[in-house]
């Protein structure tokens, strides 16, 4: 199958913090078929739609001032992503919508959804927000963003992530992925089949995503429930590699046949009912340890191993052909 993946990946970035991140995800997204719904520099500046963010700094039309916001829409017209920044480039007020027709709006304050909004990061209301920590304090961090010009067959989800570690480490810091589900694996009536894992401050580990409760990092809209829920990894009969009571640290090898890691599906399960979410399409787990910045197949539909500190489980995340990741 053709990669029809794109990225801008291996950049640095260093005073802006979260906001130099939010900023790259925004120039990405826009340059790939996305449309800013919406955007406030939390000083005067406003347009909907339309883009008044013109950098990552403070000031007039910068994306770093108290109050400033940035929505993008999807490529199919079908979802919307908010980034409202608090008194800190490392505080935000993140949301989702299954909704691209947002009204209302100003400098300070993002567009209104006819629908529910989801609450990524923060809580509150648009009324009375509340910003919560979503990146660690700046740094010298490297940042890759990757996302796919075509929706997932079979619905209409455009995945996207970031990633963002400290430049020269080898353990992951903030990670935020949007996966679609496998056509098939998810219920007839669930219009959102997507999966959204999130680590904001801390590195990923595989028992954060645990079989035995589920998390805050690892969440979606389940049908007929109009509030982001939490979600747990399936049990089954093989153990993912560091997910849940047992690890199996890297026993599985490599495939006798490719001499490639092997790498499996993750299944979302929701924790209330027990009930399948689906199978992401994306994101994937390694049963071989590896480290953050390690690839599979690099030249053609290639992954990238995102991983905690060493010995932890590693998800792997699809890549870009060719090009060999930075640190």
């Amino acid at each position: 199958m053709a990669n029809t993946r794109v990225g801008t990946v291996n950049q640095t970035v260093t005073t802006a913090g979260g906001t130099g991140v939010v900023y790259l995800l925004k120039t990405h997204l826009k340059a790939h078929g996305w449309t800013v719904l919406g955007s406030g520099d939390g000083l005067s500046a406003f347009s909907a739609p339309g883009d008044v963010i013109t950098s990552a700094n403070s000031g007039a039309n910068g994306l770093d001032n108290n109050r400033a916001w940035v929505t993008l829409g999807d490529p199919g017209n079908n979802r919307s992503f908010t980034f409202w920044r608090g008194t800190t480039n490392a505080v935000w007020r993140i949301t989702t919508t299954e909704s691209c027709s947002l009204t209302g709006g100003n400098s300070t304050t993002p567009l209104t959804t006819p629908l529910t909004d989801g609450i990524i990061s923060g809580a509150g209301s648009l009324a009375t927000p509340t910003f919560s920590t979503a990146f660690q304090i700046a740094a010298t961090w490297r940042v890759h963003i990757v996302s796919d010009t075509v929706a997932v067959p079979g619905s209409n989800v455009y995945p996207f992530y970031y990633l963002v570690s400290t430049a020269g480490a080898t353990a992951s810091m903030t990670t935020f992925l949007f996966d679609g589900l496998i056509s098939g694996t998810y219920s007839s009536d669930d219009t959102a089949p997507w999966v959204l894992i999130q680590f904001q401050t801390t590195a990923f580990s595989g028992t954060s995503l645990g079989a035995g409760g589920g998390s805050s990092i690892f969440r979606g809209w389940l049908p007929g429930i109009t509030t982001l829920q939490n979600l747990q990894l399936a049990g089954s009969g093989i153990q993912l590699n560091g997910f849940g009571a047992t690890t199996v640290n890297g026993s599985y090898g490599v495939d006798p046949i490719s001499g490639l890691d092997w790498m499996v599906p993750i299944t979302a399960t929701h924790i209330s009912s027990n009930g399948i979410k689906g199978v992401m399409v994306g994101v994937k787990s390694g049963l071989t340890i590896r480290l953050t910045g390690n690839t599979l197949n690099l030249a053609t539909d290639p992954y990238i191993y995102w991983c905690g500190a060493v010995g932890n489980a590693c998800l792997c995340l699809p890549w870009i052909d060719g090009v060999a990741p930075s640190l």
